[in-house]
C-alpha cells in the first residue's frame, strides 16, 4: 500500500521506501506491473555421501545433453557446515519439466550419477528432494529486450529479482543493487 506493507493479520508495517524482492509473477501482482516471462520450475535433490565425489567448489553442469541432471554441486566443499556429520553433501538440480514421481526421478538422478562416479554413488543418501515452482523466469532471447528492466516502480517503491535481468543469481543480485543504488540515488545520498 502507499503508506507500507499489509501483513496477513491485517496490520501495517509502516515504510516511505520499499524494495520488493520476490518471484516475477508475485511482484507483478503486487506493484500492478505486466506479467513476467513464464515460470520455469526446478526440483532440487540433496544426498548425503560417505565421500565426495570430488573435491572442489566446482559446479558441475550436465553437457551430455541427456539425462535429468542439469547441474551439481558438493556443498559441502563450499561450506562443510551444511554436511551432515562424517558425510559430503551433494545437491543435484533437475530443470527440466520431469513428470512422474519422486521415486522415479530419484532412480533416473541416480542412475546418472552412477554413470558419471561409479558404483560408490550407490551409498548416498537422499536427505531431501524439493520441487520449486518458480525457481526462475523462462526467458527466451526475446524476452531479454531490453537485459536490464526498471528497478524504479513509483515514488518510494522499487521492485529487483531475476525477472528484471537474466534468470540468474546474478542476474537477481544485479538488479537488487541496483534497486539499493536507485533508492539511495532517490533519496540523495552518495
Amino acid at each position: 500500500e502507499s503508506s507500507g506493507v499489509r501483513l496477513d493479520d491485517g496490520s501495517v508495517v509502516s515504510a516511505s521506501d520499499m524494495i520488493i524482492t520476490t518471484e516475477g509473477d508475485t511482484a507483478a501482482t503486487l506493484l500492478a506491473l505486466p506479467a513476467p516471462p513464464r515460470a520455469r520450475s526446478a526440483i532440487s535433490l540433496a544426498f548425503a555421501a560417505t565421500t565426495p565425489p570430488w573435491r572442489g567448489r566446482d559446479l558441475l553442469l550436465n553437457g551430455e545433453g541427456a539425462g535429468p541432471i542439469n547441474s551439481l554441486v558438493v556443498m559441502s566443499e563450499l561450506a562443510s557446515e551444511t554436511a551432515p556429520p562424517g558425510a559430503a553433501l551433494v545437491t543435484i538440480a533437475v530443470i527440466d519439466p520431469v513428470t512422474g514421481d519422486d521415486t522415479a526421478l530419484e532412480q533416473a538422478v541416480r542412475a546418472q550419477v552412477a554413470r558419471w562416479f561409479g558404483a560408490s554413488s550407490h551409498t548416498w543418501r537422499l536427505l531431501r528432494l524439493h520441487r520449486i515452482p518458480y525457481a526462475q523466469p523462462d526467458q527466451l532471447p526475446h524476452d531479454l529486450e531490453p537485459v536490464q528492466r526498471s528497478v524504479r516502480v513509483g515514488a518510494g517503491r522499487y521492485v529487483a529479482g531475476d525477472h528484471r535481468e537474466t534468470a540468474t543469481l546474478q542476474g537477481a543480485l544485479s538488479s537488487g543493487r541496483r534497486a539499493a543504488e536507485a533508492l539511495l540515488e532517490d533519496r540523495g545520498a552518495a
